[in-house]
């Protein structure tokens, strides 16, 4: 994988520019959101729209499509056969698809857990027949196994570093377990943003040893947005994030919406702290309005002027630019700033074969640091 990333061969190439394809292929959750195709010959740019989220699926598809972690049953050759046949791999090598599988089979404890499902699935119809296997159920831990905490209530029990598949008499799931995979379901299994096994899942290519990402239990150490700058701190050591091209780009706009999507959980669930009782009065007034209307209103959500972007954050910078214009009249003179990707600090810290697209952290931190030394 580490020569796919970093050489300058045809296939090498290739597999960079649809990077993208090869590790939705590979992944076994996907992360999904309304995507803008890019126009035009410009540089490539990820851009979204609405929300995202994260998906993966049970082990055995009822409607005979496999994806996901149902891939990793089969043999390679058989998978990668698969993994072709869907029109978005359209450009992907077949060969390299196949050997990416056998090294991630390998290296990857998730695809060691699936596969340590399907032997138990097969043991227990083996026993006691096909209806005995449906309660078979795998759950991808946030945290190490503990044996003492299921031992009395759990038959079976077979654990990796992240997850333990069981066959449960009563269905009781682990305590501390949101990750259920089935043998068999029609829907697909919604991942929480704040699971620490969601970037690993989604990101095969970039977390091929499956560490862990931010969860709620590191919160009292550091922040989510802090994890994430650290993650994309450049160290001496090859890290695969930093070759990624376009999945970069995609997985910088997934961190961002994470962190984005927190802090509106964390001022829709303190409304009490964050001082809303001066708003009582404009709440009044939707409630006022949805009387005339004859409809219920909403429980209202109040977003501070220091949450970037809210209407109280505009309005207040508007205040801001006018109380200057009042005070040193109205400016003559209308500056842009913009960003060259050719400025030596950004090429200098590109890595052989990159262009500026291809690191829009390093784009991004030379272009503050120039703003705030010329602003």
């Amino acid at each position: 994988m580490g020569t796919l990333m970093t050489g300058q061969t045809t296939a090498a190439k290739s597999f960079r520019d649809n990077i993208r394809s090869y590790n939705s292929a590979l992944s076994f959750a996907s992360m999904g959101a309304r995507i803008e195709v890019p126009e035009g010959h410009g540089p490539y740019v990820y851009k979204i729209h609405g929300t995202i989220h994260h998906l993966t699926s049970n082990m055995h598809p009822e409607n005979g499509r496999r994806s996901f972690p149902q891939m990793y049953v089969l043999d390679s050759s058989i998978a990668a056969e698969e993994r072709m046949q869907i029109s978005a791999n359209r450009n992907c090598s077949a060969l390299v698809m196949k050997n990416l599988d056998e090294e991630i089979r390998q290296i990857n404890p998730f695809a060691g857990a699936f596969k340590m499902m399907n032997e138990y699935e097969d043991q227990i119809k083996h026993t006691y027949g096909s209806e005995a296997a449906c309660s078979v159920r795998m759950y991808i831990q946030d945290t190490k196994p503990n044996a003492e905490q299921h031992s009395a209530r759990y038959n079976a029990p077979r654990a990796n570093e992240i997850a333990i598949v069981f066959a449960s008499s009563d269905g009781a799931p682990p305590s501390n377990r949101d990750i259920c995979i089935h043998p068999k379901g029609k829907s697909l299994i919604n991942i929480h943003q704040l699971n620490p096994n969601c970037d690993p899942m989604s990101y095969v290519l970039l977390f091929p040893h499956g560490d862990k990402g931010w969860t709620t239990t590191d919160r009292t150490k550091y922040s989510q947005l802090q994890f994430y700058s650290f993650r994309l701190s450049v160290r001496e050591e090859f890290s695969p994030i930093f070759y990624a091209g376009k999945l970069l780009q995609q997985y910088i706009v997934d961190a961002y919406v994470k962190v984005e999507s927190s802090r509106l959980d964390y001022l829709r669930n303190n409304q009490k702290d964050l001082r809303v009782e001066s708003y009582l009065g404009l709440m009044d007034h939707v409630h006022s309005l949805a009387a005339e209307a004859g409809v219920q209103a909403g429980v209202p959500v109040i977003l501070p002027s220091t949450f970037i972007g809210s209407p109280r954050a505009m309005q207040q910078n508007f205040q801001d630019a006018m109380t200057i214009v009042r005070e040193y009249g109205k400016p003559s003179l209308f500056i842009t700033f913009t960003c060259n990707p050719k400025w030596p600090e950004i090429k200098s810290n590109l890595l052989p074969g990159q262009h500026g697209n291809n690191r829009p952290d390093i784009v991004a931190r030379v272009f503050d640091r120039k703003k705030k030394n010329y602003c």
